[in-house]
């Protein structure tokens, strides 16, 4: 039971993305997690407005250390197509859908930034 617990208590902690803006670089450490909490830490940590089509889900594992953001993405959103838009006058957007990226249209809203992530 202890050993259980330790388990799960460490399968929390790695769910981690850490964005390196400056290089755009990212690591990466997530197990088996449902795509919302993942777009909502992408969109805390690397302050995208992120957009997803409605009905697209997706079990995440990965792990890498020091990717390209495209590579981080590809490895993160797996079979699901995304676009990611550079703005100039504020955040870029992510767009992630499996049909059109016009069906994007669910905002991924963070509503409570905390420090770490």
């Amino acid at each position: 039971m202890l050993l259980a617990s330790a388990l799960v208590a460490h399968a929390a902690n790695t769910n981690s993305v850490v964005w390196h803006k400056a290089a755009d670089r990212v690591d990466a450490d997530v197990r088996s997690m449902q795509l919302w909490p993942l777009l909502e830490k992408l969109a805390m940590a690397a302050e995208w407005k992120i957009f997803v089509e409605p009905g697209a889900e997706r079990n995440v594992s990965a792990k890498f250390k020091d990717l390209p953001s495209g590579e981080a993405l590809k490895m993160l959103l797996g079979d699901l197509n995304f676009a990611l838009v550079p703005q100039t006058n504020g955040p870029s957007l992510l767009y992630v859908f499996r049909t059109t990226m016009q069906n994007a249209t669910r905002r991924v809203v963070v509503a409570n930034r905390q420090a770490g992530g």
